[in-house]
């Protein structure tokens, strides 16, 4: 399959995908659309949704499981094929390298945040902490 052949989009979600697998965690919906946001500030949670059944339709991610809480509505958990690996080994080293330093950046910032907090110079204010550039 070639890139042409999916969107920008799309080869976002395979690389949060790969990237959230990798790690050991489950990547579900909401999730993927937590670590989209990062890229796409303004995708909604419904097109998510779509993308993800247009990307198992084309065979390049399939339902891992189903796990149902109480308290939300069940949350499908998405694996990468090895057609979807072998998009993201083609097309998806600069997404994987971007969400690599943002991680680390977003772990930083908590870090930081918290220890201030502990130390009483929260200066996050009421609406967190103010927005700082990310590293390059």
């Amino acid at each position: 399959m070639s890139k042409s052949h999916i969107g920008d989009t799309k080869l976002k979600i395979l690389s949060i995908i790969w990237y959230i697998s990798t790690h050991g965690e489950n990547a579900y919906g909401y999730r993927i659309w937590k670590m989209l946001t990062k890229f796409h500030n303004t995708l909604d949670l419904r097109n998510v949704y779509h993308h993800l059944n247009e990307l198992e339709r084309m065979t390049l991610i399939k339902r891992k499981m189903v796990i149902k809480t109480k308290t939300a509505p069940p949350q499908k958990v998405y694996e990468l094929t090895s057609e979807g690996e072998n998009v993201v080994t083609k097309y998806c080293d600069m997404y994987v390298s971007w969400l690599s330093r943002v991680e680390k950046y977003d772990k930083e910032k908590d870090i930081s945040v918290s220890v201030n907090r502990v130390n009483g110079n929260d200066e996050s204010g009421a609406f967190g902490p103010s927005l700082q550039r990310l590293p390059s």
